[in-house]
This record gives structure tokens, C-alpha cells and sequence, in this order.
């Protein structure tokens, strides 16, 4: 782990790097090894002394000891009975203990699926209770279903010892190899669900030496395909594929070679996240991200809307599946608030490509009667991260802002001069996100953008169409990736965590943190009010702001807020229904 919290997360979940290639360890090492490094100390060894037994007793040399003692036997035996009983004797033998091997790794097998089948029910209902907002019980599925993964691990590992026993006693039996690689490749496909890519990785190793065929590893590989059917079918399409940039952690989309696919073509595909850009002259562009598994065949209809119908500044957002959640354990529970890592489907709607600014704000608050002005006017204050007020100076709207220990004050012809930043220093706080607002407020401002057309059927965002519009379809964990740079969001470290650079960015100024859609600003500057999906009329605000870290930031977290709920670090954005169609 290259943190603190990370080698602890990962000496909790017992994440380990796997072996090199090049490093031939015997199984019945590495098993002595990892009993040492549980995180249960009651599963560890008890004292040195079994430890070192363990070690001393080498499986192979133990065997080949006994066999030598049976040929010598034999040797004196060809004497008295002849070559050919002995031989047959000493075969009879070995095929008795090979059986009773595969026997046991029989029964160790079966009770291992057997536990894996009962994890994946719970699994399922514990995402349906969570998906129906019944989230306590959800929970208590999710740990009866955590509870039963150790034991199918323990019954694998059992099956897979006895396995190796047989074939060191008949290393020339193709059969056992391949029922081995069969509960390899199982246990693969477990670890892979459960999102545990350690444990993936060195399986991919030991079925890399027991897939004789490489049939399996190539199940592993094989293509997905992609039938996506446009309307209007003259829409041209676009394919990305999302790669990892190890140095930086970002998700980059990389054009897929080849001509622009035929609408409804079938498209074979590596297993992976993609992005289809799709555009027509007349029709707003749209991108579709997705997934493909391994053999997966995805086909997908995508209407685009008219330009006409979608509002400035907003973006179309097609139905869809994408992963909610998260998949770091300890985090969820201690940290982000949010449900376990499972997929969810989205019905197509209207997001802000930014927050709502100080300058729409007043747009709303100058349509109000002059006495009305005043109640819904941005103002907070709070320990900490200090206070804001919005209001109006002889006939001017003006902003007077302190952070932390700095007072800033500017009227609508004036801008934000920051002091101790090095970029970014001077700002129009027009552009900048309002804060300070209620609940109260926003559903009154939501009302008029319905009202005056501005906005039809404009309403907060649920937390299934944020996070769909924070991650695409993957499983990144801020909108453009799987780390946050100093300068790709605006949050405590950004300005150094300097008190006098401490507040908001004009909305769009960090384009780095982009989603797959092309929204922006769904990590960091200000955190955004939307209705809870996990619980009924709840409020909830995600994203991250200028003044708290990283981990706030991720897509996953969320904080659950009252209904009179007022913070000088949170905003809104604005969703709407998509346009409907013929």
C-alpha cells in the first residue's frame, strides 16, 4: 500500500502481492506462510514450534521417502515373488491413496461451491434490499454473505491440497490436473465477483501452470460483442476504450482502431469499459458508457434527443447500467456511508454540466418581489469553515465570503482577488457555485426554472442518477479515475491548504476530473444536495468541496442531511426528466 489506511486495509482484508512468475514456492509453503499473516490472530499459528513442524514437513521428500522405502523392498522382494507382483503391488498402492486423495478433494469441493452458491443468494438479496431502500436489511444480508466466504475459501483450499497430493504421487495424471485447474478457474471467477483482485491475480498464476489446454484462460479473454442501434439510424458512432494510466491513476479513453461501426452492427470487443460517442446532425451528442464481460453480447437502443430539447448548459444522460457503491469494506463502514459495490440501472435523464452559480441564483432571486428577496438569499455560517452572505448594496448583489480566517467582500462588477494562491487568484464569484442555500430554497428555485420554462420538470438529482453521471459505467472512484491530483478538482490541497486560499472555483475550472459524460465538477469546489436512493425522503450531498480531502471527494460518499440543512460548502446541481420521445 503506498498510504497508512491503505496497508491497513489491506493487512485487514488479507490483500497480498502475489508471488512473481519466477518464483517456484511449493503450495504447502505458502499456506504455512499466509496462516501467519491472518488478520484473526486466533487463525495464526499458536507458537513457533508448529510452525517450524510445518515447515520440516516438505509433502514431496515425505512421499519420496516413502516410495523409496517401498522400492527397496521391492528390490529384495523380486527375489521371492518376481518383478511383476511388486510392480503391481506398488500400483495398487499408489492408485489407492491417489483415490483417497480425490475423494477428499471431492467432498472439499462440493462443500466449497456449496458455501460460494449460498454467498451469491445473499449476495443478491442483500443488493435487492438495498436497491428498494430497505438498507438495514440489507446490511444483514450483506454480512451473513460476508460470514460464509472464509469458509468457502477454507473448503477450496482443502480441495485444491488434496489435489496436489494426488498428482505428487502421479504427476502424469492429466484428469486430476484439469479437475484442479476446473476448481482454479472457479475460484477465480469468486474472487473476480468479490472484487478481490489480489486473490485473482495469483489464481491467474496457478491456472496459468494447471490450464494445460488453456481453454480456461481463454474463457478469461474472450470477446464480448456490441450491437448498438441508433435513432436516427444515420447517427455516426465513436468507440473509446477506458486504460488505466498506472502513474497517475486515470482512466483514459483510447479510440477503438478501425472505421466508425455501421448502426446495429455487431461489434466484437475485448472485455472492458468503453464509451460510445454518438452524434447526427440536428440531435444532441450523446456518449454511452458500458461494460462488456467476458462472451457478454450487449445490444442497446439509443435514441438521441433533438438540440431543441435540451437545455442550455445540460447534458442528456442514456438509461444505462453502472456500478454503485463501493468495494473497499472498511472505508464504506468506517468513512463514505454507502452501500457494497453492485449494479444498478439508471432510466435516461437531464443533468447540469455545472453547478448552479451565484449568477442563475440571482436570476431567480431578482424575479421576486423586492420583499421577498431577502428570505431566499444564500447566507450560512459555521464553525470552521466560516461564513457567507449574499445580499443587495444600493440596487448591486454582493457577496461578502470568509472562508477561514480571510474576509472577502465583492459586488456583482467586482471580482474575487484570492489571497495566498498561485494560480487561479482572480475570479469572477458570479461563475462561482452558490453555497448557503436551504432545502427550502432550492425546491423554491426549482419551482421557478419549471415555471418560467427555463427548465422543464427541473428537480434535484437522485443519488442512482449523480453517481451514474459521476462514474459512467465502471467502478472508478472519481469521475475521471481511481486517484485525485492536487489540481484536478478543487479541494484542501489544491492551494497548498493555505487558510486565505481556502473557497470555490469558478464551476468548470478543473475540466482534468470530467465524468465520461462531460459534466464537470462532481469531485471537489462545492458539495451537492440530491435525494437519497437508499432511504425514503431522504437528503443526501456527495462530491466533495474546497475544504475537506480526497476521500470526501470519491463518487461513493455521501452524507445524509436534515431537511433545513444550510452549509457555506454546499450547493446544488439541477436534473430534469429526459425529453420525451415518440
Amino acid at each position: 500500500g503506498d498510504t497508512v489506511l491503505q496497508r491497513l486495509n489491506n493487512i485487514n482484508e488479507e490483500r497480498f502481492q502475489p508471488l512473481p512468475d519466477d518464483r517456484k514456492v511449493p503450495a504447502w509453503v505458502r499456506r504455512a506462510v499466509l496462516r501467519g499473516l491472518k488478520a484473526d490472530p486466533a487463525r495464526r499459528w499458536p507458537s513457533m514450534a508448529p510452525l517450524i513442524a510445518a515447515l520440516e514437513d516438505d509433502p514431496p521428500a515425505r512421499h519420496r521417502r516413502r516410495f523409496l522405502a517401498v522400492a527397496v523392498i521391492a528390490l529384495v522382494a523380486v527375489t521371492a515373488a518376481g518383478v511383476t507382483h511388486v510392480v503391481r503391488h506398488h500400483r495398487l498402492e499408489i492408485d489407492r491413496q491417489v483415490s483417497g486423495h480425490l475423494h477428499d478433494a471431492a467432498l472439499a469441493g462440493s462443500a466449497g461451491r456449496a458455501k460460494e452458491k449460498a454467498a451469491r443468494e445473499l449476495r443478491r438479496r442483500a443488493f435487492q434490499s438495498f436497491d428498494a431502500a430497505e438498507r438495514a436489511r440489507g446490511e444483514e444480508l450483506w454480512r451473513e454473505a460476508l460470514a460464509l466466504v472464509p469458509a468457502a475459501d477454507s473448503a477450496y483450499e482443502r480441495a485444491e491440497r488434496a489435489y496436489e497430493m494426488a498428482l505428487v504421487l502421479d504427476p502424469g495424471r492429466a484428469d486430476v490436473r484439469a479437475e484442479l485447474a476446473d476448481l482454479i478457474y472457479q475460484q477465480l471467477l469468486f474472487a473476480r465477483e468479490l472484487r478481490r483482485n489480489d486473490q485473482a491475480r495469483a489464481l491467474g498464476a496457478l491456472l496459468e501452470r494447471d490450464d494445460e489446454d488453456g481453454h480456461r484462460r481463454a474463457a478469461l479473454q474472450a470477446p464480448g460483442t456490441l450491437a448498438l442501434r441508433t435513432t436516427p439510424d444515420s447517427a455516426t458512432v465513436f468507440l473509446d476504450r477506458y486504460e488505466r494510466e498506472p502513474a497517475t491513476g486515470r482512466r483514459m479513453a483510447r479510440p477503438v482502431a478501425g472505421p466508425p461501426p455501421a448502426p446495429g452492427a455487431i461489434i466484437a470487443l475485448e472485455p472492458g469499459s468503453y464509451r460510445a460517442r454518438v452524434g447526427a446532425p440536428g440531435y444532441a451528442d450523446v456518449a454511452y458508457p458500458f461494460e462488456l464481460s467476458e462472451g457478454e453480447h450487449l445490444q442497446a437502443s439509443l435514441r438521441l434527443p433533438q438540440s431543441s430539447e435540451i437545455p442550455k448548459d445540460f447534458v442528456f444522460i442514456p438509461a444505462g447500467e453502472f456500478w454503485f457503491g463501493d468495494a473497499d469494506e472498511n472505508l464504506r463502514n468506517s468513512f463514505l456511508d454507502t452501500v457494497p459495490l453492485h449494479r444498478r440501472h439508471s432510466d435516461a435523464f437531464l443533468i447540469a454540466r455545472h453547478e448552479t452559480t451565484y449568477r442563475e441564483w440571482i436570476d431567480f432571486l431578482t424575479a421576486l418581489p423586492e420583499e421577498r428577496r431577502g428570505f431566499y438569499a444564500p447566507q450560512a455560517s459555521a464553525p470552521l469553515r466560516g461564513s457567507l452572505r449574499l445580499r443587495q448594496v444600493d440596487g448591486d448583489w454582493q457577496l461578502t465570503f470568509q472562508p477561514t480566517s480571510q474576509r472577502y467582500s465583492a459586488r456583482q462588477n467586482e471580482t474575487f482577488v484570492y489571497v495566498g494562491r498561485d494560480r487561479r487568484t482572480r475570479q469572477d464569484w458570479l461563475e462561482f457555485p452558490v453555497a448557503g442555500t436551504a432545502p427550502v430554497d432550492v425546491e423554491r428555485y426549482l419551482r421557478w426554472l419549471r415555471e418560467t420554462g427555463r427548465v422543464p420538470g427541473a428537480r434535484l438529482c437522485t443519488e442512482v442518477e449523480w453517481e451514474r453521471a459521476a462514474r459512467g459505467a465502471d467502478d472508478r472512484v472519481y469521475p475521471h479515475g481511481d486517484e485525485l491530483g492536487p489540481d484536478d478538482a478543487n479541494f484542501d490541497v489544491t492551494y497548498g491548504r493555505v487558510d486565505s486560499a481556502f473557497g470555490p472555483d469558478m464551476v468548470g475550472a478543473h475540466p482534468a476530473s470530467q465524468s465520461p459524460f462531460g459534466v464537470d465538477d462532481l469531485a471537489g469546489n462545492v458539495l451537492e444536495l440530491v435525494r437519497s436512493s437508499l432511504s425514503a425522503n431522504g437528503l443526501v450531498i456527495r462530491g466533495g468541496a474546497y475544504y475537506f480531502n480526497s476521500a470526501t471527494c470519491r463518487v461513493t460518499n455521501r452524507n445524509q442531511v436534515s431537511a433545513t440543512f444550510r452549509d457555506v460548502t454546499s450547493g446544488i446541481r439541477v436534473c430534469a426528466p429526459a425529453p420525451e420521445t415518440p
